[in-house]
């Protein structure tokens, strides 16, 4: 078998598939939102008894009324930054984890069509850790007999 050359990932190529990345990604997206619309609805609901709860004290200066109104405002905000920063990484991990399913899959497909064309020296390296090694390892194997009975 030739020398192969280490295969460089850069973010060029990191959207291999992108169909089956994207989703994937979708999948990531709508299970995170399922939970954040759920976890986000408790917590508006909660905020609204608070307040309610709240404007009912007899006695409490309308300041402190005011303040607290304020503080319980600034926490539904940073739960919505929270949804929206959520949903990003939910995407980002969506692509990631598609990545490492589309990644294998190019190469073994590249493969395969550089054997077909009767290039059996074309040898393709996965990355040491990579799920798929097994069924490139096999591909090996066959080009070394495909290129025996040549």
């Amino acid at each position: 078998m030739s020398e192969q050359k280490p295969y460089k990932r850069s973010i060029k190529n990191f959207i291999l598939n992108p169909k089956m990345q994207l989703r994937i990604s979708l999948y990531f997206v709508a299970f995170g939102f399922g939970i954040s619309a759920f976890m986000t609805f408790i917590f508006f609901t909660q905020v609204q008894q608070i307040e309610v709860l709240i404007n009912s004290i007899s006695g409490m200066p309308l300041e402190q009324q005011v303040e607290i109104g304020r503080l319980l405002n600034s926490l539904v905000k940073i739960s919505i930054l929270f949804f929206f920063v959520f949903m990003i990484a939910s995407v980002l991990y969506g692509l990631l984890v598609s990545h490492r399913i589309a990644g294998p899959m190019y190469a073994i497909m590249s493969y395969i069509e550089d054997l077909k064309k009767g290039h059996y020296d074309s040898g393709r390296k996965l990355r040491d850790y990579d799920e798929l090694g097994p069924v490139m390892d096999a591909l090996h194997e066959l080009s070394a007999q495909l290129k025996n009975k040549k």
